[in-house]
């Protein structure tokens, strides 16, 4: 009683401010007249991961920074932080400012060492969404050496001093 509806193909209508109305008589020759407005929008926003960690080690896996750019100001760009060496994922945000959004001081301590996948997703006020990715590469393990081979001598002493990023130093004395 009183409602009714159609079905519109608004495909040849560009992106923006739709204003529709629609007008009705009834028997007795009484006109009623509605009008209403929307907005189409059918772009997709745009997200960019455009600076990263790479490689996360030792001695920054503990303060992982991720930046990028953005389209949607005041809007969320989620972040998702996976390692193919498993671990727990870790899912937080940033604000979209001046076409920019950024994230610092992240912890990756609970995520294996492997390929890290840094992923930015942003979506728009219609509900249109995105997604960028980028790749790196998680070693916080300790690198060993050892020699089982080395020479030994009563007129050679020699040492070997290894650090933890393997360069090696041989220090003699005769």
């Amino acid at each position: 009683s009183g409602a009714w509806s159609k079905a519109l193909n608004l495909s040849s209508l560009s992106d923006g401010s739709l204003s529709a109305s629609a007008s009705q008589t009834d028997s007795a020759g009484n006109t009623g007249t509605g009008t209403g407005s929307a907005t189409k929008d059918t772009s997709d926003p745009t997200v960019s991961i455009g600076a990263y960690t790479s490689p996360v080690n030792i001695s920054n896996y503990d303060i992982v920074a991720v930046s990028g750019s953005c389209s949607e100001n005041g809007r969320t760009v989620s972040l998702n932080i996976t390692s193919t060496g498993g671990g727990t994922a870790i899912n937080t945000s940033a604000t979209c400012s001046s076409g920019a959004w950024s994230k610092t001081g992240l912890n990756l301590g609970g995520l294996g060492d492997g390929t890290i996948t840094y992923t930015a997703s942003h979506t728009d006020a219609a509900g249109n969404s995105t997604s960028a990715s980028q790749t790196a590469t998680k070693d916080t393990s300790a690198h060993a050496y050892s020699n089982t081979s080395f020479p030994t001598s009563s007129a050679l002493i020699a040492a070997i001093i290894v650090s933890a990023c393997a360069s090696v130093s041989i220090i003699a004395v005769s």
